[in-house]
């Protein structure tokens, strides 16, 4: 076994594009022939991986391709295809982060609301005074929204440097 060379031909190499790892990307297209002589005479190809060329009507070439090959009951696949749902599984993902940043959002809003009617309904008798003494409803509304904004910016800082 050591020291034989064995001459194959190469169809082609497919490099690895860093950020999608997947065997098919990995392997050698060699010809089915070769595929026999190294895993013997019942080694038939299996599955395609098709870049079609434009124009190319895809549904008919990849059922004609299984339709031509099914003793070796080939699976004729687009690149296309692969990738859109490789994309569409990523675009999931992504909105199911999105929807949990959302309920995050309407929590972190409800919960503040809540601080700042307990906080209104806890000082009703400092409100009352600070009327009597000639303070504006305006200047009391501005403080507690100068709070509520106090309370979210720390919210907003500990939230952002809690996971670092």
């Amino acid at each position: 076994m050591w020291g034989d060379i064995q001459r194959l031909a190469v169809l082609g190499a497919r490099a690895h594009l860093g950020w999608a790892r997947a065997s098919a990307l990995d392997t050698l297209t060699r010809t089915a022939t070769h595929h026999q002589d190294e895993f013997g005479p019942a080694a038939q190809v299996s599955s395609a991986l098709l870049r079609v060329a434009p124009g190319t009507d895809e549904p008919a070439l990849l059922s004609t391709l299984q339709a031509n090959f099914i003793s070796s009951s080939l699976v004729a696949t687009s690149i296309r295809q692969v990738v859109e749902r490789s994309f569409a599984s990523t675009r999931g993902f992504f909105q199911l982060m999105l929807g949990f940043l959302a309920l995050g959002l309407v929590v972190c809003l409800t919960g503040l609301g809540v601080v700042m009617v307990r906080a209104v309904r806890e000082r009703r008798r400092t409100i009352g005074v600070l009327r009597a003494l000639g303070f504006r409803t305006g200047t009391v509304h501005r403080s507690f929204m100068l709070e509520s904004s106090f309370i979210a910016l720390e919210g907003i800082l500990l939230g952002w440097g809690y996971p670092s």
